[in-house]
């Protein structure tokens, strides 16, 4: 007598399989957008703390009447507040002054609006 699996009991197998791929790819869906995000909101505040590291060591160059002030990755990576990364290379940081310092990150530079 032969031991080994028939084709019915294989195949049975293959289609409990399948059906738990299918009920487990949504969720494991979401868990990888949920995980990017996350990343993607600590990279910003990375860039802000560096950013606000940047204008308190060079605050005599940021006059309260002027009110805006942009702040690119280069400068921040050159002033050693931000590591050398590419996934940094188009970013910068609009700065404004309204009675406190608020901090907006930009994947493409927008400073010159």
């Amino acid at each position: 007598m032969k031991k080994g699996f028939t084709l019915a009991e294989v195949m049975a197998v293959v289609i409990i399989l399948g059906i738990l791929v299918i009920l487990a790819f949504p969720q494991i869906l979401k868990l990888v957008k949920d995980t990017e995000e996350k990343l993607d909101s600590a990279t910003v505040e990375i860039i802000k703390v560096a950013a606000k590291s940047y204008v308190t060591d060079n605050l005599n160059d940021f006059s309260k009447t002027d009110k805006k002030y942009c702040i690119d990755a280069k400068t921040l990576i050159e002033n050693e507040k931000l590591e050398a990364s590419d996934k940094y290379k188009d970013i910068c940081v609009k700065v404004s002054y309204n009675h406190e310092y608020t901090y907006d990150v930009y994947s493409k530079c927008k400073c010159e609006e």
